[in-house]
């Protein structure tokens, strides 16, 4: 994978755990 795929996909992982805190 290249650099910009891992940031994508670090982004993602970040939106899914903001939007689990903001669920609780």
């Amino acid at each position: 994978k290249s650099v910009v795929h891992a940031v994508a996909d670090g982004k993602i992982i970040a939106n899914q755990i903001i939007e689990s805190f903001k669920k609780k």
